[in-house]
């Protein structure tokens, strides 16, 4: 492997024009056309060309000879600085001018060499130059900095995002950031005012996961307003007997009631995902799930009941005792407003590295967490063995509708995802047959939970 021979831990190609040495894109020096390896070896070039032009024109032939003699004469002092200049030069003595290289900033550089997802985290490693000073920025906003070690590499491990994300790093010379001390004076400590609300201490069961010792799959969809290839997505599911849980919002229901009549003809269960969509949590802003101030029971209270109201008068039915949070972002107080009207959360299953978010709902191919419909059922499908442990229990997060295009949708991928869970052993079932007692009939308990979401008058 080829190396920069200021920077042996960086590949490069490009030689300097003078002394050939490899140099990398930060040791560039352009200058008359060519890349040196920097000014003191473009000052030796341009010496050596002045020398040769000189000496091409000493060797021409002239009009008269006295004239030859006088112009020597006249450049002999020239040459003899040039020549000394380059000398020096070449013997490392002129400080000063090397001193003045020394102080030019040269431009850094710093790339992401790999992106790890994790269980909750994704890890963040590239290199730069050693010891420099490297930010972290989501979406064009600093999320961090490190120093950079002796060998260049550095390392970041934040919150695996939500959402489609652009990463990006940039360095800076350690020897260039300027710090100023600051000490903030005392202050008289404030008396605390009564909260206007507090966090519930009562923890609420948000279900993610079913019995390990069951083999037995959720795949569960949210509709929150496209609809691209729902149809596509129906039709499969038709045509393979699956039927599992759907979660809708209101503005879906509102705007699709033939689907939604559809869904429900096809024998799925129907949840609550909210009548809008909003956000519940700040976690998008502080990666903390605290409940939003204009979050409160009376709004979810309102967004559940509106969108159970629409369900109703599309169907003629109740929706099923369970609701999902946009965004996935929720607390115990939330749910416990939630658990209110008789509703359980229902999220999707976690594991060591990754989660059973299937991640169909990132459409930029150039996104690191963006995977090709073959990609996505495998990565779902070996759940188990990349976390060390089973598929068994298992709620998958997919979305009826999809931005994506036509050839790398979800509807793609779920051929090759049932065949997987089918080959190892899996039976497809609604999240209200999954959290019936051992040795329960799944039929009988989907019918239970039916009538019981009736009787509750959800």
């Amino acid at each position: 492997m080829t190396t920069c021979h200021r920077h042996p831990e960086r590949r490069a190609a490009r030689k300097c024009f003078r002394c050939r040495r490899i140099v990398c894109v930060d040791c560039y020096y352009r200058r008359d056309a060519h890349i040196f390896c920097s000014r003191e070896c473009h000052l030796r070039f341009r010496a050596l060309e002045t020398g040769r032009a000189l000496r091409k024109r000493l060797a021409a032939p002239v009009a008269a000879p006295w004239f030859a003699a006088a112009l020597a004469l006249a450049l002999v002092p020239v040459g003899v600085v040039i020549a000394l200049a380059a000398e020096e030069l070449d013997r490392g003595l002129l400080f000063p001018l090397r001193s003045v290289v020394a102080q030019q900033p040269r431009p850094m550089t710093a790339e992401i060499v790999e992106m790890e997802e994790r269980e909750t985290t994704m890890v963040v490693r590239g290199r730069t130059a050693a010891g420099a000073m490297v930010f972290l920025l989501r979406d064009g906003e600093p999320v961090g900095s490190v120093p950079a070690g002796a060998d260049g590499e550095f390392r970041f491990e934040v919150d695996t995002p939500r959402r489609e994300t652009v990463w990006a790093v940039a360095a800076v010379p350690a020897d260039r950031i300027a710090e100023a001390s600051y000490a903030p004076r005392e202050r008289p400590r404030a008396i605390p005012r009564e909260s206007v609300r507090s966090a519930s201490s009562r923890f609420v069961e948000s279900f993610t996961r079913g019995p390990a010792d069951r083999s037995e799959v959720v795949l569960s969809f949210d509709g929150g307003s496209n609809t691209t290839g729902a149809i596509a997505i129906l039709d499969l599911l038709r045509e393979r007997a699956i039927r599992t849980t759907i979660f809708l919002t209101g503005e879906f229901i509102e705007r699709n009631p033939d689907l939604v009549r559809r869904v429900v003809a096809d024998g799925h269960e129907v949840g609550n995902h909210t009548w809008s969509h909003p956000h519940l949590t700040s976690f998008s802003k502080t990666r903390r799930h605290g409940t939003l101030p204009n979050v409160s029971r009376d709004f979810l209270h309102a967004e559940l009941r509106r969108t159970a109201d629409a369900f109703r008068d599309a169907t003629g039915r109740e929706m099923a005792p369970f609701w999902r949070a946009p965004f996935g972002e929720e607390n115990s107080e939330i749910r416990g407003w939630a658990e209110e009207l008789g509703y359980l959360h229902v999220g999707w299953t976690h594991g060591r590295r990754y989660n059973l978010d299937s991640l169909d709902w990132v459409s930029d191919q150039r996104s690191p967490i963006y995977f090709d419909p073959e990609q996505l059922a495998d990565r779902l499908i070996r759940f188990g063995e990349a976390n060390g442990t089973t598929l068994n229990g298992g709620i998958v997060l997919m979305h009826l509708g999809s931005d994506r295009e036509e050839n790398e949708r979800l509807d793609k991928a779920l051929p090759r995802l049932i065949a997987g869970l089918e080959e190892r052993g899996m039976r497809f079932v609604k999240v209200s047959e999954m959290r019936r007692p051992a040795g329960g009939d799944p039929e009988a308990i989907g019918a239970a939970a039916a009538r019981g979401a009736e009787a509750s008058g959800l």
